[in-house]
């Protein structure tokens, strides 16, 4: 059986989907299948630790014939390179908004060979398989809920928030609440930014709200960590995220409406000064919502979709 080889772009932020990719190759040489990262450029993530082995995709990497290459969708320099290797080949599309942004209109993936699609969620599914028709099998995000725990004695009247993600939302909701709201000017603003994993889940369990500005998701994982934390969470869905954003469980304003979104954090903040426990039964929703996406639920995923338990190919998982 051959090596299930996944081909994972080299950034220097944090990113959830490379943090992904590596609990995919994780999970998968504990199940007892050979497979690897494989790395185009020098550089391999710092920002977390893992035990996926990495392959230089430059120097060490020798295909076989009975190898499997995965890669991102949104990774075009990799389609275009190993467009005429006839292995089998799969894109993981981790987010369907960037299909369109790396793809011609008029591109198929089976123009590079590509013979099945590989999902993170439901909705990214079903976008794939309605545009290029390809066998499409989901593998469900998963939360290290061990590290993003709720720690109730850390939290502060604080908010968190990704300055990388909607940067234009973050300062008209910043300026309408200092201008509209100078009652709250004391509450401090949090940033995470280049943060390692530890560090993002510590200003997470710190931090009594945090504020989404999700944009064009194909899920969203910050939102659902924050939820895991017992961060009260207020903003967008981002789209991807309404694979878990419920009204009982945020404080979810329309994408693209600071205005609503500077309302409601500017509630949100009123309601934790003044009377904090009518928020508990959002923040209990939100958590029971995130402790749904465990790795368990991942790996069974996984293991079905590449035949590891006894299915023939992944036989059912791919449709």
């Amino acid at each position: 059986m051959g090596r299930i080889l996944y081909v994972c772009p080299s950034v220097r932020q944090p990113r959830g989907g490379v943090r992904t990719i590596y609990h995919h190759v994780e999970t998968l040489v504990a199940s007892g299948r050979e497979a690897a990262v494989v790395h185009f450029a020098p550089e391999r993530p710092d920002w977390f630790a893992s035990s996926a082995p990495v392959i230089d995709g430059n120097t060490a990497l020798s295909l076989r014939e009975d190898d499997t290459l995965v890669v991102p969708e949104d990774y075009p320099a990799a389609l275009l390179a190993l467009r005429q290797v006839p292995l089998l080949k799969v894109v993981f599309c981790q987010n369907h908004y960037h299909v369109f942004e790396v793809l011609e209109p008029e591109a198929h993936y089976s123009d590079f060979g590509v013979t099945r699609v590989l999902a993170s969620s439901d909705i990214i599914a079903t976008f794939c398989r309605d545009t290029f028709g390809l066998p499409t099998a989901v593998v469900p995000y998963a939360l290290d809920l061990d590290r993003l725990a709720p720690a109730p004695a850390q939290r502060l009247l604080q908010v968190a928030f990704m300055p990388r993600k909607g940067a234009w939302n973050l300062r008209i909701v910043r300026g309408l609440l200092h201008h509209q709201h100078p009652e709250l000017r004391d509450v401090p603003w949090v940033p995470i930014e280049n943060k390692s994993e530890a560090e993002t889940a510590a200003i997470l369990q710190q931090s009594s709200v945090y504020v989404s500005t999700s944009h064009r998701e194909g899920f969203g994982l910050p939102p659902l960590e924050a939820m895991a934390c017992g961060a009260v969470v207020v903003g967008f869905t981002g789209g991807g995220g309404a694979a878990f954003a419920r009204p009982d469980n945020g404080v979810w304003v329309p994408d693209e409406n600071p205005l609503a979104l500077a309302r409601a954090v500017a509630q949100t903040l009123t309601v934790l000064k003044r009377a904090p426990a009518e928020l508990e039964p959002l923040r209990a929703n939100a958590m029971a919502m995130a402790h749904t996406f465990t790795f368990a639920r991942q790996a069974e995923a996984l293991r079905t979709c590449w035949g590891l338990n006894g299915h023939e190919q992944g036989a059912g998982a791919w449709r």
